[in-house]
Parts: structure tokens; sequence; C-alpha cells
């Protein structure tokens, strides 16, 4: 397989979640924040305040983008924090240096997307399941919790591991049968596009 995705998935709360989980270790405080629902607010004023990305436990308590602060701040369980910018280019930073520690191709596609070219690399570091699992270890260490796909097709790749959770192996000739059922939100991630297409 030539190219490997990572994907940082809910990238915007897990580079908050990992910034305050350095504090709490540094601190001896108790590392709980990974585990609850949590939603981001961003804007320019108190009362423009409003959810600019939240993971799947606060979508699922009822949390959705766009809402406002206030409102948001209603739901029971659901721990409420501004967006950050410097903890986003931090993981963003830490995720470039998980990929260029297994290679020197790669291609810095999004916040939370990178590409790796992984050709030639299995005599180096074993299988592909090998090299899989070792970027996977690697950018827990880093405090990132990433979907990884490897294939043939760099596209694929990125789709795959944008779509599946965990490690996704796809050989070459499998792709259309493996990716077929994901919704189009996945294969084109503009939202503006996916709901017109939807």
């Amino acid at each position: 397989m030539g190219f490997a995705a990572i994907y940082v998935p809910e990238f915007m709360v897990q580079a908050v979640v990992r910034a305050e989980l350095r504090v709490e270790v540094a601190t001896n405080a108790d590392a709980t924040l990974s585990g609850r629902a949590m939603a981001l607010i961003d804007g320019n004023a108190a009362p423009l305040f409003s959810v600019v990305a939240a993971n799947a436990a606060a979508l699922g308590a009822g949390i959705f983008l766009g809402m406002t602060k206030a409102n948001a701040a209603q739901f029971a369980g659901v721990e409420i924090r501004a967006r950050s910018t410097v903890a986003e280019k931090a993981a963003h930073a830490a995720l470039r240096d998980v990929g260029w520690s297994v290679s020197p191709r790669m291609e810095d596609r999004a916040a939370d997307l990178i590409l790796l070219d992984v050709a030639g690399l299995s005599a180096l570091l074993g299988t592909e399941q090998q090299i899989a699992e070792l970027l996977v270890a690697r950018a827990l260490e880093c405090g990132l919790h990433v979907n990884l796909a490897m294939a043939e097709n760099i596209l694929a790749a990125e789709v795959a591991a944008r779509g599946f959770a965990g490690i996704t192996l796809i050989a070459a000739g499998e792709e259309a049968a493996r990716m077929g059922g994901l919704p189009i939100r996945v294969l084109l991630p503009a939202a503006e596009t996916a709901e017109t297409l939807e």
C-alpha cells in the first residue's frame, strides 16, 4: 500500500482536551476530561458566542453546532470550553511530528489530516498493519486519538480515514466495495456540497 492518511476526529475538541490534560498531568490533577461530553464555543462578543465544535457525547446529549452558549450551558453533564486556536496549532504540530517520525514524504492536507507516502517502508518498519499500529501508538503518545487508513490510492486513504474509526487497510481494487456505503458528507467534507447532493 502506497499511502497512509491520519485523521483526527473531533479535532478542535481533542486539541482542547489534550491541552487541559497536559496541564492536569503537570499539576498531578485527575485527568478525567477525555471521556466527558464537551462543546466548544467561539464568537466575537458574549451574546454572540455559539457552539462551533462538540464531541459525540455532547451531540448525543442534544448539543448542536450553532447553538448559543446560553442554551448549551443548560445541558447537564456537558462541559463548555472556549475554542483554542493555540491548542489546535499545538495538536496539529504534534500530528505532523507523528507523520514525520515514519516518513519524510508527508502532505499537510488540513489541520486534522495528514497524508503519508509509505511505499517502501515495509523493509524498515514491518507490515502495513505494523506501520499503522506504530503511527496510531505514536499519535496516542502525543494525546491524539486518530483514525488511520492505508491504500494504494491517496484519495481512498483520505476518505477511509475520515469514514472509518480505528485502522483501515484497503487492498488495491477493493476501494469501491469498502467505501461504497459511506455517507456523502464523508466523501465530500465541504458542508455546502454535501448538503446540495443530499
